[in-house]
């Protein structure tokens, strides 16, 4: 039963005309493989939004559709748009509408002026665009032309065309995109990017009214009743290109919206009419402001919702951050720096939060790792969007979990995540499953990975793991090293090998073997084995730059050596978690060395050369050295018996096949488990 601490977040709220049943909202999100060769929605989009309103969030806001694809021109299918079949965007859109009207929730769908400068140049099939001549983000070389007056007055008149499509299709209202995350309307709000010399350009007034015309136009066409929010980043927190002010930094810094002109901005879009006011900060150029990465605490906009709704007193304000705590959503609304709480991220990761939260179950709730591994960097590899920890998201159809027709005997070796994910999923499906792990406690990598602060997520999931464990009834048998003796003696029709991987010793490092020279993973787990106060990190993968990170937030002294020019590792890590990874060890005073590869270990500290000349080595003194060189697979277990074993299936995944990332192990788990 909903706990009465948590009575606020079940309150109705008002967005003009509309009751939404709670205050908790799903925030606009691109969901690539969602929309067909039209930019329409498939069936998959009803399954996608139908999850998150049957799991209880009271409104749902879409991934945005550009209301014009002509002027700024992108490739279908992959983002939406309403502007190349309307009637077919209609019909579509309206089975999201129903079945999100089933669960008794509201639904807006957002609509988009367009990305201009903020979005790689390959995804422009004609030309691009901006508010002024401007570089691109991600190609400086590559220069954006400004619009026109009558291209401008084209989308104006196109963003009146898209609100009545979707009250035709039964949408509750429309959210603007937006004076937010550094995209078109973003680039005329904001004077660092907008020198136009016109009506669209110069005074706060004239940046803002590309967006104030958008609302005159879509409430004429619609009426005042139909709701119109805007998705608004109060301050841009971008202190040059493709650079951010990182908290605890100066805000003077600022070169783009400063916070006092984003209250001023605020206030003016209230004025204009907007319904309400859905918050964030950021811009492209300070990207991991918009899309936090696990290295913020949560909550990092509260302040700005704060100074905002002191401002802003007519119209509610929605308001994200990783607010999935409903401890943390309460203080923000009972303080007064929101009036709903918005979840994006978190709902890709558990779709049920909200009924979680409102039957009491806090602690079955999966947390969201805010790693954006399969949220962002799965799409951007070409893949669709997904979730590191929810391999089921945005494909909910096809991988649903079904009651086995034959039970089954499972035997699960390893209690990583993949090992996990398995029993998990196998027992749910109605099978029978024990699951051995060597050491005296589940959770293999995740155990030294949740250590550092701003990993506290990968903590939480080890909890929920363990929850499950629970939850399902498995069978879980410790300190115990599986021979086929043991497997035989279960009789088992399945077994899976999910023994994990060990971190990469290298036998050529002269000096490898000096007591003072450890692995990450034995740092991160008794950190008193390091010696002094200055320390050579080797290795810039995901592992190694966190480890430093965590290490120069406790007062040490770091180098940071990394043999590729860049640091990152093998794994995919997107571009946003990277640059604010990068910017943090710049702040915290880490010595960054790329590449550069190790020699030796020395009695002063690391001998190193550059990667393209052996022979101009030098020496960096330090007092210990910390490895991070990635991983080898524990295929030892599966190789020694899997010939040997006379079972139905036989399976090796996760990083007991390949080192990988918690979206593989997790996926492969959920995989074969579902199928077995």
């Amino acid at each position: 039963m909903l706990n009465p601490k948590h009575a606020v977040l079940f309150e109705p709220m008002k967005i003009g005309s509309v009751t939404v049943k709670n205050r908790y909202s799903l925030g606009a999100m691109t969901i690539i493989g969602i929309t067909d060769e039209y930019g329409c929605y498939n069936q998959r989009a009803v399954n996608f939004y139908g999850s998150i309103a049957r799991g209880g969030t009271g409104l749902i806001v879409t991934g945005a559709h550009k209301v014009d694809n002509t002027i700024e021109k992108f490739p279908l299918p992959g983002f939406a748009t309403c502007d190349v079949d309307h009637k077919r965007w209609v019909v579509n859109s309206r089975r999201v509408v129903e079945q999100v009207h089933a669960f008794d929730a509201k639904i807006f769908a957002q609509i988009s002026a367009g990305f201009g400068r903020g979005v790689p140049p390959s995804l422009f099939l004609n030309q691009a665009i901006s508010a002024s001549e401007n570089p691109n983000l991600h190609d400086p070389s590559f220069q954006h032309r400004g619009l026109n007056t009558a291209e401008i007055r084209e989308i104006v008149q196109k963003f009146g065309i898209a609100a009545k499509l979707a009250q035709r299709a039964g949408y509750d209202g429309v959210e603007v995109h937006a004076i937010h995350e550094g995209f078109l309307l973003d680039q005329f709000a904001v004077a660092h990017w907008n020198r136009r010399n016109d009506q669209y350009g110069g005074s706060l007034e004239n940046r803002l009214r590309f967006a104030t015309e958008a609302l005159e136009v879509i409430k004429k066409s619609c009426g005042n009743d139909f709701p119109v929010t805007m998705r608004f980043s109060v301050t841009t927190r971008m202190r040059g290109h493709a650079q951010g002010i990182l908290p605890g930094q100066d805000p003077s810094l600022e070169i783009g919206r400063t916070l006092e002109e984003g209250l001023e901005v605020g206030k003016m879009l209230e004025d204009a009419g907007y319904d309400a006011l859905n918050i964030d900060a950021g811009n492209t150029d300070a990207h991991y402001w918009n899309h936090p990465p696990n290295y913020f605490k949560p909550g990092m906009y509260r302040p700005f919702g704060k100074a905002l709704k002191e401002v802003v007193k007519k119209i509610p304000i929605l308001m994200a951050g990783r607010m999935d705590d409903p401890e943390l959503a309460v203080k923000a609304i009972e303080d007064g720096e929101t009036d709903g709480i918005t979840l994006a991220r978190p709902l890709l990761a558990d779709p049920d939060i909200v009924n979680k939260i409102r039957r009491g179950r806090c602690e079955s709730i999966r947390p969201c790792l805010s790693c954006h591994t399969g949220c962002l960097t799965h799409p951007g590899i070409g893949g669709e969007t997904t979730c590191s920890v929810n391999p089921a998201i945005a494909r909910e159809a096809e991988m649903a979990l079904t009651p086995t027709m034959r039970k089954k005997k499972v035997v699960v070796v390893g209690g990583g995540p993949a090992g996990m994910e398995a029993a998990r999923v196998a027992s749910m499906r109605g099978h029978d499953v024990v699951l051995f792990e060597k050491r005296d406690k589940l959770g293999g990598a995740l155990i030294p990975a949740g250590v550092p602060w701003f990993k506290q997520d990968d903590g939480k999931l080890l909890d929920w793991y363990l929850g499950e464990m629970e939850r399902n009834k498995i069978e879980v048998r410790l300190n115990t090293e599986v021979k086929k003796a043991i497997i035989d003696a279960e009789d088992a029709d399945s077994v899976v090998f999910a023994t994990g991987a060990s971190p990469n010793e290298p036998s050529w490092l002269e000096g490898g073997d000096r007591p003072n020279v450890h692995l990450a993973e034995d740092v991160l787990m008794q950190p008193d084995i390091l010696k002094g106060d200055t320390i050579a990190v080797i290795g810039a993968g995901l592992l190694g730059i966190e480890t430093a990170l965590w290490l120069a937030q406790k007062g040490k002294k770091i180098f940071l050596v990394e043999a590729a020019e860049h640091g990152g590792g093998s794994q995919p890590v997107v571009y946003i978690n990277l640059q604010m990874l990068r910017e943090l060890c710049d702040f915290h005073g880490i010595e960054r060395r790329t590449k550069t590869k190790i020699k030796a270990v020395t009695d002063r500290g690391i001998l190193v050369y550059p990667s393209d000349d052996k022979a101009a080595t030098f020496e960096i003194d330090c007092d210990s050295v910390i490895l991070a060189l990635g991983y080898v697979s524990n295929k030892t277990p599966f190789d020694a018996v899997a010939n040997e074993l006379d079972v139905e299936d036989i399976f090796n995944i996760g990083d007991s096949r390949n080192p990988g990332n918690y979206l593989t192990a997790i996926f492969e788990g959920y995989e074969i488990g579902r199928t077995l």
